[in-house]
Parts: C-alpha cells; structure tokens; sequence
C-alpha cells in the first residue's frame, strides 16, 4: 500500500494582468517537493478546457473576458477550483497545487456461497474505475489490490458462479468476504436437434447471413450456461474451395412468437472441420447464461464457395443434471438487420 503526506493544500494564487489569456501551472502537491502534474484544466461557465504539459505541468487557455471559476482536475487527485477575473487585453495567471487523494488497500477472499470453499480464479474489478486493474483470486480465493478514497461497485465473476455486484465504499484498508452462488452444475447435459442422418447442406452467397437453431431446457430447469457449441460441416467436396472460418452466438427466444430476440454472445470466431468429424467450440469463458427457450446460431463470415456448409448443430450446456434429449425443431434464418 502507498502511503501519501497528508499536508494542507497551499492557497492558489491569481495574478490578473492585461490580455485575454489564462495561463499558468499546474503542480502535484505530495510531499516537501512540488511535481508537475498532467491535468485538465476547464472554464466551468463556458466549458472551455485545455490539457496542461506534463512534462512541467504549464498552460495557456484563451478566453473571453469576464469573472470565471476555472477547475484543475486529474486522475487520483482532489480537483482545485479559484474565481479568476479575466479582463479585455489582458493574462491571468492562475496556478494550482493538487493534493493526491488517500489510497487503500482492499483484500479478502472469495468462497462458495454453499460450501465455504474459496474460489479458485475469480475476477475482481471497479466498475466506476479502469484505473484498477481487474485481479484474480489465488488458489485460497485470496485477492488484493489498491484504490483512492472513493465509492465504487465491486464487481466479482468466476467461471460456474452467478456474478455478485458489491457496493464498496474505500475510506480505510479494508478485508470482506465475498460470497458467490454456484449453478450447482455438472458438467455433460447436451441438447440436439440431429438424430445422426445426414442432411441437406446449406450456405449463404453473401457473409453475414446465419442460422439459428431453437433450444430448449428440460420444463424443470430454469438456467443453464452454454459451454459447448457442437457443428457439424459438409466435407472437403462441397464447397470448392470452400473454406473453415465461421463464428458462433446465442441469443435468446424474447422475439416476437418466441423468434430470435436479443444476442447473449458473439460472434466468437471458430474454425470448421471438414473431415466427418463434429466441430466443437469452447464458449466456456464467455459465461453464456440462458433461460428456458434459446437459439445456437452459425453464422457466416465468408461468401459461398469460400466457406464451411452446415449441416448440424448441438449445444452442450452444465446444469443441475445430464441431459441427453431429441429435439426435431426448424432452422430459421436470423433477422437480416442482425447479421449484415
């Protein structure tokens, strides 16, 4: 943890002088030496800003003339605000000093809501703050890291675990605890439409196009996360060239007469084989949750020849149990103004 001087910021000075400039410096007020500081600095009646030097923290601004409040802020710093009188023909020279705001440490662990047992992997991150880079949980669900004074959301996702949001107010080194609820998988439930025939290929003239296949979970199952994409792709003698780029999403059945509605993922690039062999493409780190009703979409990234030709698609999903189910459902192709 860094450890800052708590010194009272100095008084700003402004010295008026004939033009219609603003200009002076900008300093970083840390300890007994001032630094230059990289900072924006901005007219708050009339919105007009500037960017100082970093390299000795100077500005110029031009202006109309008349009293003003002019605010220097920047990352990780208290902003600073002073009345300047701006007067026809004349400069004003306005310098400020930033006082560094106070930085903590907070750590913790994330565990099993059911279990207790830490969560190995997780990721934690500052949804109001990108300035912190986002950390992972060692192997004991242990995490740490820094952050100014402040109020934030924590946001913590693992992979098999519902994502929690908790609010995280940093005045003080802080330890929590961060529960996650698990979606009592086990891995191995597949959904299918095929009964392992061969069937008519298809394919598109233009890229962009795709087909979504309609799946559904077992009536007692309200969730599921989608790890598995499972295709299967006419072989190397039709098309020619033909080719083994396509992509994968999902979407969910919120359309109108249960349609395609909005995308949950995608597209994820993926590579067709063409050998006989089903493709399967790994969504598991995309955390695809769905509920009830869904669509495995295919879509096309290249124009015929140059590309796959479908044939099947499966899902493979972990739920509360193994499923292995027939579905015969329709292939519709998605909404045009989706895919283009």
């Amino acid at each position: 943890m860094r450890s800052f001087s708590k010194e009272k910021v100095n008084p700003a000075t402004i010295t008026p002088e004939l033009s219609d400039e603003v200009e002076g410096d900008i300093d970083n007020k840390v300890g007994p030496q001032a630094l230059p500081l990289a900072a924006t600095v901005e007219v708050k009646e009339s919105g007009r800003a500037v960017q100082t030097n970093p390299a000795n923290g100077t500005f110029t601004l031009l202006h109309g003339a008349g009293e003003f409040t002019a605010e220097a802020s920047a990352y990780g710093y208290h902003p600073e605000s002073q009345v300047i009188n701006i007067e026809a023909d004349g400069t004003t020279t306005a310098n400020f000093m930033l006082q560094e705001l106070v930085s903590y440490e907070t750590t913790g662990q994330v565990i099993n809501e059911t279990t207790g047992e830490p969560i190995d992997g997780a990721t934690l991150l500052l949804v109001e703050d990108a300035n912190v880079t986002p950390v992972q949980t060692d192997s004991e669900g242990s995490f740490s890291f820094s952050s100014y004074e402040g109020e934030y959301t924590l946001r913590v996702t693992a992979r098999g675990y519902h994502a929690a949001d908790v609010p995280l107010s940093v005045t003080e080194d802080r330890n929590l605890t961060v529960e996650l609820e698990p979606f009592y998988t086990i891995p191995g439930g597949e959904i299918g439409y095929d009964d392992g025939t061969a069937e008519n290929a298809r394919a598109f003239y233009e890229a962009g196009n795709g087909w979504a296949v309609k799946m559904s979970l077992p009536d007692d199952k309200e969730t599921a996360i989608v790890t598995e994409g499972i295709f299967r792709f006419w072989d190397t003698e039709w098309p020619v060239p033909g080719g083994t780029e396509f992509a994968v999403e999902v979407w969910d059945a919120s359309g109108e007469n249960g349609l395609p509605g909005d995308k949950l993922a995608g597209p994820i690039e993926a590579e067709a084989l063409r050998n006989g062999e089903w493709t399967v493409v790994d969504l598991s780190e995309h955390t695809i949750q769905v509920s009830g009703d869904f669509y495995m979409v295919y879509i096309q990234t290249q124009a015929n020849p140059n590309t796959p030709v479908s044939r099947r698609m499966k899902t493979v999903l972990l739920q509360s149990e193994a499923i292995n189910m027939l579905m015969e459902v329709g292939v519709q192709r998605l909404p045009q103004k989706e895919t283009t």
